[in-house]
């Protein structure tokens, strides 16, 4: 489940990420950019605003998170429900920062992003080896 507080500031839109175990009982926090507003430290989003993500399985999750100010877009695989691995920031040129509008993946590796490329164009961009690289599905 994905929290967004809708308190934007100064380019940034805090967020929350939390897991379920046994169908929603009981929470974990996962990640959050909320900081010192969250009783308990949870660590960093990989980006400023609340972006897309995709539930692979009931183990992992991938977290698409842009930060405009940066102009590139975080992303994380979340595993085992709190286990965190950073991948590498999408570029603004690649994806806009305003619009990774949805994220999907098969499986662990094989993903797709949806949304427009900083010229405005619609982009489709696949991956196969779980997020650490990019290429675009449509002509340039």
């Amino acid at each position: 489940m994905r929290f967004d507080s809708n308190d934007h500031y100064a380019g940034h839109s805090p967020y929350a990420l939390y897991t379920s175990g046994d169908g929603g009982a009981h929470w974990r926090g996962v990640l959050s950019t909320l900081g010192a507003v969250l009783p308990v430290h949870l660590p960093a989003g990989p980006g400023s605003h609340p972006g897309p993500f995709s539930v692979i399985d009931p183990e992992r999750a991938f977290l698409l998170s842009p930060t405009p100010a940066a102009e590139a877009t975080g992303a994380v695989l979340i595993s085992q429900g709190s286990r965190l691995r950073r991948l590498p920031d999408i570029p603004e040129t690649t994806l806009s920062t305003i619009s990774p509008l949805s994220v999907s993946f098969a499986s662990a590796t094989r993903g797709w992003v949806v949304g427009t490329g900083g010229a405005g164009r619609a982009v489709i961009l696949a991956t196969s080896d779980g997020g650490r690289h990019w290429q675009s599905q449509l002509p340039a």
